[in-house]
């Protein structure tokens, strides 16, 4: 079961797979300040050994929100956050469905975690 879409504005990219959102929850409910971790993906750290590839893969993601006009957020994960209290789930391009989670595995700047089968084969994307 997925949750959203809930239009988001990014207010900060961390780094490729973590980005600091306000998400929309209608009924004029905003969730100001929220982390949010990218599901499916791994992307090099911006500190320590892999920081060069790490600060590409966040510039990647920085180009994509720059193209890619009105956001949303969906989430597989009802009210449930990740070991550092970030919310797990996906930003899609509302006019587009384009995935910020496929675009950087599918460009190479991320590796696979869930959302792969057991031989790296990508899961069925949203919207099929």
């Amino acid at each position: 079961m997925t949750f959203g879409p809930y239009p988001i504005t990014v207010t900060r990219v961390v780094d490729g797979d973590t980005l600091v959102v306000d998400i929309d929850c209608g009924f004029h409910v905003v969730l100001w300040a929220q982390y949010v971790r990218l599901t499916g993906i791994n992307t090099p750290e911006v500190r320590g050994p892999s920081r060069e590839e790490g600060l590409r893969a966040k510039a990647m993601v920085e180009t994509f929100l720059a193209d890619a006009g009105p956001l949303v957020l969906i989430s597989d994960h009802y009210d449930e956050r990740e070991k550092y209290g970030r919310i797990l789930g996906r930003i899609i391009a509302r006019e587009t469905g384009d995935s910020l989670n496929d675009f950087l595995a599918d460009q190479g700047w991320a590796s696979p975690t869930r959302g792969f089968n057991r031989d790296g084969e990508r899961l069925p994307r949203l919207g099929g």
